[in-house]
């Protein structure tokens, strides 16, 4: 597969699982104190961090009825802070073809879009699995990568994973989001479901460059989603918040992740 990925497969500081793949931590600002993002991100810079994930939600059905404070201004306020970040923008939108050039201008390196918002009426599995959503999905996915951006797509839990088999085996992305929570709601307890969905994409998709989790990983889940062939971790209030109960630095826990990551079992 030819991936048309304009970045690098490979994680910005070089590390990978045990079985050589990109190790990815990528801290979500959802959990962040939305009134300084700037600091959070040099925070992370200074803790080692090399990717931030920044969730862009518009309260709409599609995405849980969640509305984000998050948009092109605070992808543009992380990029000005740390410029070394790899920003990584999941655009949960309806229409999301009208977005991607603005996140893509404010500095986006990054955008994954939700594969349900492909449907015209709503996101069942049939609409989701259908020519014309995949087809619109496909021209999405070329139009992200014409813009300088690495092209994702990401999965709602109750979405099946064929949907989006079209994308990577074309190469037309390089990531797939699998959502272990429902979307749009910081805080949610990871759902075991994810791991067998982890586990079948990575046997479906062996040389897929990303395979993310996104959703109530911290110590405990993060060792459980990369045995199931996670390598890329999107943590939010493990990261960002974990200090009221006591577990360590925010650098302390990024190592946590990465440590789960370098000792994933394949």
């Amino acid at each position: 597969v030819l991936w048309l990925s304009t970045s690098s497969a490979a994680a910005p500081d070089g590390k990978t699982t045990t079985s050589g793949r990109p190790a990815v931590v990528s801290p979500s600002l959802l959990a962040a104190d939305v009134g300084h993002l700037a600091a959070a991100a040099e925070e992370l810079v200074r803790s080692g961090a090399h990717w931030v994930h920044v969730d862009v939600t518009d309260g709409s059905a599609e995405c849980g009825r969640s509305l984000s404070s998050l948009g092109p201004a605070s992808i543009a306020a992380v990029r000005r802070a740390a410029p070394s970040l790899c920003v990584d923008v999941h655009l949960y939108v309806r229409e999301p073809e009208h977005h991607v050039e603005a996140c893509a201008s404010a500095g986006a390196d990054r955008i994954t879009f939700q594969i349900e918002t492909m449907a015209e009426s709503g996101a069942s599995t049939a609409e989701v699995l259908g020519a014309a959503a995949q087809e619109r999905a496909a021209a999405l996915a070329a139009v992200i990568g014409s813009l300088g951006c690495s092209a994702g797509v990401c999965l709602a839990p109750t979405t099946p994973i064929e949907a989006v088999s079209r994308l990577v085996s074309g190469g037309l992305v390089d990531l797939v989001n699998v959502l272990s929570v429902y979307p749009g709601i910081g805080g949610q307890p990871f759902q075991a479901d994810a791991l067998a969905r982890l586990r079948a994409l990575r046997k479906a998709h062996p040389q897929l460059p990303f395979l993310m989790v996104d959703g109530g990983i911290d110590a405990a889940t993060a060792p459980l989603a990369a045995a199931a062939g996670a390598n890329a971790l999107v943590a939010g209030s493990y990261i960002f918040r974990a200090p009221m109960s006591g577990e360590g630095s925010l650098a302390e826990r990024l190592r946590v992740l990465e440590r789960a990551l370098a000792e994933e079992g394949d």
